[in-house]
């Protein structure tokens, strides 16, 4: 769950996983605003790589594949 300032958390609010999010999603307020169209991929950084969290293969060249 990464929170923004705009849609997360409160999309979550009122659905089976409020309960279990590590934010306050009755605190949260819509913004006025626009409806997001597009979508985008985060970039995994040299850190990133190199941290086991995004390790999903044994070998390093499979996790740089895929």
């Amino acid at each position: 769950m990464v929170a923004g300032p705009k849609w997360a958390p409160i999309g979550y609010r009122n659905t089976a996983i409020e309960p279990i999010l590590p934010v306050s999603v009755s605190r949260a307020q819509a913004e006025e605003g626009g409806t997001i169209t597009e979508g985008w991929r985060p970039i995994l950084t040299r850190d990133g790589a190199s941290s086991t969290i995004f390790r999903f293969f044994e070998r390093k060249e499979l996790n740089e594949k895929f």
